[in-house]
């Protein structure tokens, strides 16, 4: 994991002090030198990478301890749903993103160039491979 110094947290606020600091720090220098529109982008993209983990760590702690450790109650399928929403929309950035890429390089045609949505049939097509995988697994029609 990480070094210990970025989950130490400050004994007044109780929160991890370095790691804000840090974070504000890089922040800082991205916002100086990159374009508001690359920003915004870059912004949007980690926005949803960190609601996708905070969903599958929800998913986690409801499989491990159930309700009984969890300060307010969700069905199961909220953050399912979560996650497999965060994890399509950024998959398609990701797949904008190599596509822009590809023709600027031209390795691709400029006519491919928003290909990116695919990737959102691409994680349909494995959610649904893996659904029936488990069911199988499990017993299931």
């Amino acid at each position: 994991g990480l070094p210990e110094i970025f989950a130490n947290v400050g004994s007044r606020t109780q929160t991890p002090v370095f790691a804000t600091v840090v974070i504000v720090l890089a922040v800082a220098v991205f916002a100086t030198w990159l374009p508001l529109v690359e920003l915004a982008q870059m912004t949007s993209f980690l926005a949803l990478v960190v609601f996708a983990s905070a969903n599958a760590a929800l998913i986690r702690l409801k499989r491990r301890i159930g309700d009984a450790g969890i300060g307010f109650r969700v069905p199961l399928w909220v953050p399912v749903v979560g996650l497999c929403v965060c994890s399509a929309f950024a998959l398609y950035q990701i797949g904008e993103f190599l596509a822009v890429i590809a023709c600027t390089k031209g390795l691709w045609h400029p006519a491919f160039a928003k290909l990116g949505p695919y990737s959102l049939i691409c994680v349909v097509l494995v959610l649904d491979r893996l659904y029936f995988c488990r069911r199988q697994t499990l017993g299931g029609s």
